[in-house]
């Protein structure tokens, strides 16, 4: 990995072609101008901060996103970047203003681009194959916006050491030869409330139309408001720092192949000893697995936000089943002791060693528990954990 502690504040990466059919595609499913630019830019500013830091050797998963997923982007106002291992990262985007973006020269028919390609774009997420409308049949009447049809491809790339599909980052100081937004101090970024929560940090991208570049000007680990101004951003190299941390905490790791020889990690205790016996005894198995189950393990462990949230703790209860051919595998949370609903907002996520999440659920205002639906895998496997509530998230590691 590059050494972060040579590099300068902001990073300037090209807005490459790719970056920009894929913003044009999600562009174009928009009901109206506004949406349509909206979208266009936070796709743009999220295609430069995965290639930055994919160059970077930190992996991202790309459409793991709520940017990528057409039913939030049409809904929200999302521009979030799923890093393996570690959480989603905010990509917010700031246009240089080269012209009025009040007086672009198109129109839109809304009620065709609601009935006709958005529903065509949804119908492609949800059924057999994930389709996006075609770039040359554009939702708008006439032609398409300038910010759209005026782009092409990136004609030159700076040279550096590391590259990602021919990606090369340009590193620069503050000062600039052009009058940059992110010199003035008064200058903030929105910040939707939709995003404000389940984040690991805040970068705000600068994005040039005209110049076909994306400036990342830097990073903020949490918000506390809607404006976020460029004199609070910490530099990028904080973000380089903060992603490494996370991704290095050291996290026990619980071998559940050793549970089945009584053999349990420290922390892991008696369910009993966390929750009173009607709670302790709910059996998480379903009844089409109960013919095949050869012996059932439960364990407890108390899993506590104090340090981040006073006073905020819940209980994880893993409850292994052995089963004739595999063995299946069921996660619940509980509140802690005394209490009798979970705090609102509490998260429970799996991921699989790569990172990736394939189960997610948080709680509601009245839910006693909530839980996973039984998974299983082969002998070795890895698999992560994830318990959030707000920004904190805490994890448990686990061999199957």
């Amino acid at each position: 990995m590059t050494d972060i502690a040579q590099m300068p504040q902001s990073v300037l990466m090209p807005i490459t072609q790719a970056a920009q059919q894929i913003a044009c595609q999600f562009a174009i499913e928009q009901p109206t101008e506004e949406k349509a630019l909206q979208v266009y830019l936070n796709t743009l500013a999220v295609y430069a901060v995965n290639n930055y830091l994919r160059i970077m050797d930190i992996s991202t998963d790309l459409k793991g996103g709520d940017s990528w997923n057409p039913v939030i982007r049409f809904a929200c106002d999302v521009a979030d970047l799923w890093v393996t291992g570690v959480g989603r990262l905010e990509c917010r985007p700031l246009q240089v203003i080269n012209r009025d973006p009040s007086n672009l020269p198109f129109k839109t028919d809304q009620e065709d681009a609601q009935m006709g390609r958005w529903g065509d774009a949804v119908m492609g997420r949800w059924g057999d194959a994930v389709s996006y409308p075609d770039p040359d049949r554009s939702t708008w009447s006439g032609n398409p916006p300038e910010f759209i049809s005026g782009e092409s491809e990136n004609s030159t790339l700076l040279e550096s050491p590391s590259s990602y599909h021919g990606v090369s980052p340009r590193h620069r100081v503050p000062a600039s030869e052009r009058p940059l937004q992110s010199q003035s101090a008064s200058i903030s970024c929105y910040v939707p409330p939709e995003t404000q929560d389940d984040r690991i940090g805040y970068v705000v991208v600068e994005i040039d139309l005209e110049r076909q570049e994306a400036n990342l000007l830097g990073f903020a680990p949490t918000v506390t408001s809607e404006q976020l101004t460029i004199d609070e951003l910490q530099p990028i190299t904080e973000m380089l720092k903060n992603l490494e941390s996370q991704k290095t905490q050291l996290v026990p790791l619980a071998k559940l192949s050793q549970w089945c020889q009584g053999i349990f990690e420290v922390g892991w205790q008696p369910v009993e000893v966390f929750l009173d016996n009607a709670l302790s005894h709910s059996s998480f198995t379903q009844v089409a697995f109960r013919r095949s189950i050869t012996k059932e393990i439960k364990r407890a462990k108390l899993i506590n936000f104090g340090r981040h949230k006073p006073g905020i703790a819940v209980t994880l209860v893993v409850t292994l089943t052995q089963q004739e051919r595999n063995n299946g595998i069921g996660l619940q949370v509980f509140p802690q002791t005394g209490e009798t609903f979970l705090p609102t907002g509490i998260k429970l996520a799996v991921l699989d060693e790569s990172g990736t999440c394939f189960f997610e659920i948080a709680s509601g205002s009245n839910d006693r528990f909530i839980q996973s639906r039984q998974f299983s895998g082969q002998p070795g496997e890895l698999f992560r954990v994830q318990l959030s509530f707000g920004k904190i998230s805490l994890m448990e590691d686990f061999a199957i």
